[in-house]
C-alpha cells in the first residue's frame, strides 16, 4: 500500500525538504535556513508536478498576505483585508479546494480494521504551506529551555484530560472501538500527522484565528474564553465532511487544544496536545472511524 515511494523520487525529495524546512523553524537559523529550504520544497514540488503554476500563485498570495499582515506593513483597514485573505486562502489550502495542487497519495484505501472505513494517507503539500508560512512570519517558535519547561507543564495535565474526554465521547457516539495496532505505515503517518496536519491546523486555528479573536475581544471579560470557543467551533465545522459526529468530536478536542495554547502562550503546546490525541486514536482505536459512524 506504500504505493508511490519508490517510483516518484522528485516527490520524495520534495517531501524530505518540506519536513526539514518545517523542522528548521525551531532552529537558531530560522530566518534564513527555513526560507531557503521552503523555496527548495516549492521548486521540487513544481518539478515533480505536485504544484502547478496556478498553485504557486495561490501559495505566493498566502505568503504575501501573511507577510504584510504580521509585519504591520499596512494600515488598519488594509490589514483587515489581509486577514480576510489569510482566512480564505488558509481554509481553501487546508481543505484542498484550490486548483494547481496534486497531493502525494502514499497509502490508498487501507482497511486498518474490518469494521473501519478505508483510509488513505496523503502528504498534503497545499496544507503544509499554511503551517509553514504562519509559523515563519507570524507565530514565534520556542527555542529556550524555560519555554519548553512551560510547555511540558501544560501538556502533562491537558493531554491526559484531552484523551480521556474525547475518547470517552467518541465511544458514546459509536465512533470508535478499542483496536490496538501498529501498521507498517506508522512512521509515515507520524511524520504526516505531526509535521503537516497538526502544525498547519494549530498554526491556523490557534495561532491565527484564536489569537486574533482574543485580541479583538480583549476589552470584554469573556474575551479569552469567547475567542477560544469560537475558534474551536470553527475548527469543528472544518471537519464537516466527516459527518456531524466528527464535527462534535473536533469541536470538543479543539477546546482542549485552545486551552493548551491559551495557558502556555506557546503554539507547541496545542500542536503536541493535538498530535498526542491523534496518535492514541491511531494506535489504540478504530482508525479513522467505524463504518457505522459515518452512515
Amino acid at each position: 500500500m506504500l504505493n508511490s515511494l519508490t517510483v516518484d523520487p522528485l516527490s520524495l525529495m520534495a517531501a524530505v525538504v518540506l519536513f526539514f524546512s518545517i523542522l528548521s523553524l525551531w532552529s537558531p537559523w530560522k530566518e534564513k535556513l527555513s526560507l531557503v529550504l521552503f523555496a527548495g520544497f516549492l521548486l521540487m514540488a513544481g518539478l515533480s508536478g505536485r504544484i502547478e503554476a496556478v498553485g504557486w500563485l495561490f501559495a505566493l498570495g498566502f505568503i504575501v498576505a501573511s507577510y504584510f499582515y504580521f509585519k504591520n506593513r499596512v494600515r488598519r483597514i488594509p490589514k483587515y483585508c489581509n486577514a480576510l485573505v489569510i482566512l480564505i486562502l488558509g481554509v481553501l489550502l487546508g481543505g484542498h479546494r484550490l486548483p494547481g495542487f496534486h497531493n502525494w497519495k502514499i497509502v490508498s484505501g487501507a482497511l486498518l480494521a474490518p469494521d473501519a472505513i478505508p483510509y488513505s494517507l496523503y502528504f498534503n503539500f497545499d496544507k503544509s504551506i499554511v503551517g509553514f508560512v504562519l509559523l515563519f512570519w507570524g507565530i514565534s517558535t520556542c527555542r529556550s529551555k524555560e519555554g519548553w519547561r512551560k510547555i511540558g507543564q501544560t501538556i502533562k495535565i491537558i493531554v491526559p484530560l484531552t484523551v480521556v474526554v474525547v475518547v470517552s465521547l467518541a465511544f458514546l457516539l459509536g465512533y470508535i472501538r478499542f483496536d490496538p495496532k501498529a501498521p507498517m505505515m506508522t512512521p509515515l503517518w507520524i511524520l504526516d500527522n505531526l509535521f503537516i496536519t497538526c502544525i498547519a491546523e494549530e498554526a491556523f486555528f490557534r495561532g491565527f484565528i484564536q489569537k486574533k479573536l482574543v485580541t479583538s475581544l480583549t476589552k470584554f471579560r469573556w474575551g479569552t474564553a469567547g475567542g477560544l470557543i469560537i475558534a474551536s467551533v470553527l475548527f469543528g465545522l472544518a471537519h464537516a465532511p466527516g459527518g456531524w459526529k466528527y464535527v462534535v468530536l473536533a469541536t470538543v478536542a479543539g477546546m482542549f487544544y485552545g486551552a493548551a495554547y491559551a495557558k502556555s502562550e506557546r503554539i507547541e503546546a496545542s500542536i503536541l496536545t493535538h498530535f498526542s490525541l491523534n496518535l492514541v486514536h491511531f494506535l489504540f482505536f478504530t482508525y479513522p472511524a467505524l463504518k457505522t459512524a459515518v452512515t
